[in-house]
């Protein structure tokens, strides 16, 4: 809702270009326009959840609760591999000779999974390197089947000599993007890479005398690893989940209860995993943090296991497994008009519920998650039991400037087939120590609905408010007019909102004003 401001109000601007030898002091009478504005069904919710057919208005809603991420499925620990050097008898090298030639199987945990291949959206490999020899010595680490863009990834580094102790180096080495192979050197294995370890003595170095008291040792380690793929068999097991998500329905409004006439709600499921599923809501509720108030949702989809068939790949492209969840007999009327901004679910998964039926096949894209949406869909003919919506209005009031006396006039076009209680405020708007600026005659008519049960023309009304001085000196401090309108329905009564339904109003003042010159 755009407001059109025009807060000339107590705003007198007083320029003096000369000393003076006494204060000046007048009364003045200001008469014009304060604010004006819409109150509409934008109170209630946001543009972007409504919809127009046929001029009624629908609400039309969709969020997700609740994504699959791949540390769901399969967790790979970070410190994960460690090796130690030592020879029994002393060795001499000369400068520039290979002295180790090894290959070495990095085995990764990743409980019951049996993991094929992995891809990295991002992470880091740690190589942490010690080493006790007296020369600088050239190690190579490479990695056949950790590839980016078909290229393995080859580290080499040069650990310097030390005289005494040990010498320590470590270093990050980016790895976003690249792919693992993990089914070994002759790819009949799972979980498992394999690297080649070369060490070099430095052509321009001096001999290095290797003792059975010298040792080298390096570990190598994942860090802030997030997995955007996977294949295998991603293992059997459960996994619980609670948490909150954000679903600010109908936020905006201030108090009062809404009775809603038909809601289509339903979860929609859709597996991009392929591998078979089967979850349970154990729970799920909307919270309304304002007034703390829990709806538990009630139905018999809660606590029942849903199966879920795994999602197929056709070529480059994966078809996800979908179902829909009806709760059309559940209390979600209720759920909805405890007015949620956030829902608490409770959720347990069940991986492969059957084993290892597809034979390893299991896979994972980041871009085909598991996915779980609430979607609403209804008509805004709702019940409105003392429904309340809120203005504030900000005013600049001079300080040298005396309110006198001051009166406000109020015109409203209403549109809604409703008659509402208008209520003008000032003082912090949480505060129970607030001052009412209306005591009477603060009633508004509501429109007429012609023979199709729409009103067309609004009903219009005027209220006009006498300031007291007390006011008067409370506007001066809090600068603030809080301005209520409430509505109401009667019985079990409901209401169609049409797209034009609102009410316009316009403030008017006259204000007998006091100018000090300093």
């Amino acid at each position: 809702m755009k407001k059109y401001w025009y807060l000339l109000l107590f705003m007198i601007l007083l320029i003096f270009s000369c000393r003076k030898e006494a204060d000046v002091s007048w009364d003045t009478n200001w008469y014009g326009p304060v604010s004006r504005g819409t109150i509409s069904m934008s109170h209630l919710i946001d543009d972007s959840l409504t919809q127009v057919q046929n001029s009624e208005v629908w609400l039309s809603f969709s969020r997700n609760i609740y994504s699959l991420q791949s540390d769901s499925l399969v967790s790979i620990p970070e410190d994960i591999w460690h090796t130690s050097i030592k020879l029994p008898f002393t060795l001499n090298i000369l400068p520039g000779k290979k002295f180790l030639d090894q290959t070495r199987v990095m085995d990764i945990e990743a409980g019951s999974a049996e993991l094929t291949e992995v891809s990295v959206e991002q992470g880091i490999i740690t190589i942490e390197l010690k080493s006790t020899y007296t020369e600088p010595v050239e190690y190579t680490f490479e990695f056949p089947d950790v590839t980016l863009n078909g290229q393995p990834l080859l580290i080499k580094e040069v650990v310097p000599p030390t005289t005494s102790g040990t010498q320590l180096l470590s270093k990050d080495y980016d790895i976003d993007g690249f792919v693992f192979d993990l089914t070994g050197e002759n790819n009949d294995q799972y979980n498992t890479a394999y690297y080649y370890l070369k060490g070099r003595t430095l052509a321009d170095a001096d001999t290095l005398i290797v003792t059975p008291q010298d040792s080298f040792a390096f570990d190598i380690r994942f860090k802030e690893l997030k997995l955007n793929g996977m294949q295998g068999y991603f293992g059997q097991r459960q996994v619980d989940f609670y948490d909150t998500s954000s679903i600010e329905i109908l936020n905006s409004i201030k108090s009062g209860l809404i009775d809603i006439d038909s809601v289509d709600a339903h979860f929609r499921v859709e597996n991009g995993v392929g591998a078979d599923l089967a979850f349970t809501i154990n729970e799920l509720a909307s919270i309304n943090r304002g007034t703390g108030q829990a709806v538990l949702l009630q139905d018999p989809v809660i606590g029942t296991n849903i199966k879920l068939n795994r999602a197929v790949e056709q070529g480059n492209s994966i078809n996800p497994s979908e179902k829909i969840i009806d709760l059309s007999s559940s209390n979600i009327e209720e759920f909805i008009e405890n007015l949620p901004d956030k829902i608490i679910y409770d959720l347990s998964l069940k991986l492969n519920p059957m084993g290892n039926i597809a034979l390893g096949s299991d896979f994972y894209d980041s871009d085909y998650p598991l996915k779980i949406d609430f979607e609403m869909n209804m008509p805004m003919k709702i019940g409105l039991e003392d429904l309340i919506f809120t203005e504030k209005l900000e005013l600049d009031i001079a300080e040298n400037n005396t309110l006198g006396s001051a009166e406000l006039s109020i015109i409203f076009d209403n549109y809604f087939p409703l008659q509402a209680v208008v209520d003008l405020y000032t003082g912090p708007i949480d505060d129970q120590k607030r001052y009412k600026l209306i005591t009477e005659n603060n009633t508004i008519s509501g429109g007429v609905p012609d023979s199709q049960g729409v009103v067309t023309s609004p009903a219009k009304s005027s209220i006009g408010v006498v300031l007291s001085k007390e006011n008067l000196e409370k506007l001066k401090l809090y600068e603030t007019i809080h301005m209520e309108v409430k509505m109401e329905t009667t019985g079990l009564q409901t209401l169609q909102i049409y797209e034009h339904y609102k009410i316009d109003y316009q403030i008017t003042g006259n204000f007998l004003l006091r100018v000090n010159a300093e």
